[in-house]
């Protein structure tokens, strides 16, 4: 038969708020991790409807998704953003082509106008510290 030592009531206490706390920790991991990771490989494209397009960039854990984003030349549009839950630089969207630079909204789209664009152009992005990066395609 398994014997348990001797402890005081304080001691299973605290032993039982670590459990919960490592419970806690390990469900917040297991929820937010799919959020986590950005594919080297990943690809996206534009969305285009009356004359305009939506490009739409996710900021991760690891950086961007997609890391590469197919547009239409000749279109204007929009770089949207959703509201992110990431705590590290990639918070921070440059992206020197367009002059422009903002901080992720975590309650609302953050959004990025642009004009039309050559075909065979490549506009690139990045997080501030230029550790994340992103590119878009025309073509």
């Amino acid at each position: 038969m398994l014997s348990l030592p001797n402890l005081s009531k304080s001691t299973i206490i605290y032993l039982m708020f670590i459990s919960a706390m490592l419970l806690v920790m390990l469900a917040t991991f297991t929820l937010l991790s799919k959020d986590s990771v950005a594919t080297t490989d990943s690809i996206g494209y534009s969305i285009v409807e009356n004359e305009k397009q939506t490009l739409e960039i996710r900021a991760v854990g690891a950086g961007y998704e997609p890391k590469k984003i197919y547009a239409k030349s000749g279109i204007p549009g929009t770089i949207k953003f959703p509201p992110t839950t990431t705590f590290g630089c990639q918070n921070s969207v440059v992206i020197p082509e367009l002059d422009a630079s903002k901080v992720l909204s975590r309650t609302s789209d953050t959004e990025f106008e642009f004009a039309a664009q050559p075909a065979g152009k490549t506009v690139k992005g990045s997080c501030a510290m230029g550790m994340y990066d992103f590119e878009i395609v025309f073509n």
